[in-house]
């Protein structure tokens, strides 16, 4: 766990900590609007807490396709006051949608050896004596390189833009 998490972590329970004992008390009049405003921002510190927590994991994550979804649900805390206890806080926080990972980690995968297969028929193509299969080849290969995006050699031995 990284030490800036750590220190949030540690500041929020000390929120909490201080929090509970003054919630669990009667209330004086005019002291409900004070302990929902406490509860409140207890809310707010645990919202931001888990969104911290998915954006760090977002970094982490492999970088999905524009618009995808990796992450499903939403961030809501919402505190309660049990008497005779003090407070209970229940988090909603969103999931992983793993089968959208799972399928990005197969396609990186299939694009890879997309790639490799498609530098080995390049260096194939390029083996051949020069004539009309070869030129014929060159082309097909370069329009495979397109379709899948892989990075293409021009013809001969230098890249050539697309």
């Amino acid at each position: 766990m990284h030490a800036m998490t750590r220190r949030a972590l540690l500041a929020l329970a000390g929120v909490l900590l201080c929090a509970v004992p003054a919630a669990g008390q009667p209330a004086a009049d005019g002291a409900l609007p004070a302990a929902e405003r406490q509860v409140r921002l207890i809310e707010q510190g645990l919202e931001q807490a888990v969104r911290r927590g998915v954006d760090a994991l977002e970094q982490r994550l492999p970088a999905p396709l524009p618009g995808l979804v990796v992450f499903a649900g939403t961030i809501r805390a919402r505190g309660f006051v049990v008497d005779g206890y003090g407070l209970f806080f229940d988090v909603e926080f969103p999931v992983v949608r793993r089968s959208i990972l799972w399928s990005i980690t197969a396609m990186r995968r299939h694009d890879r050896a997309m790639a490799q297969s498609l530098a080995t028929l390049r260096r194939r193509v390029l083996e051949m004596p020069p004539g009309l299969a070869r030129s014929t080849l060159e082309d097909m290969v370069h329009e495979l390189e397109r379709a899948t995006r892989a990075p293409a050699l021009g013809r001969g031995s230098e890249a050539a833009p697309d």
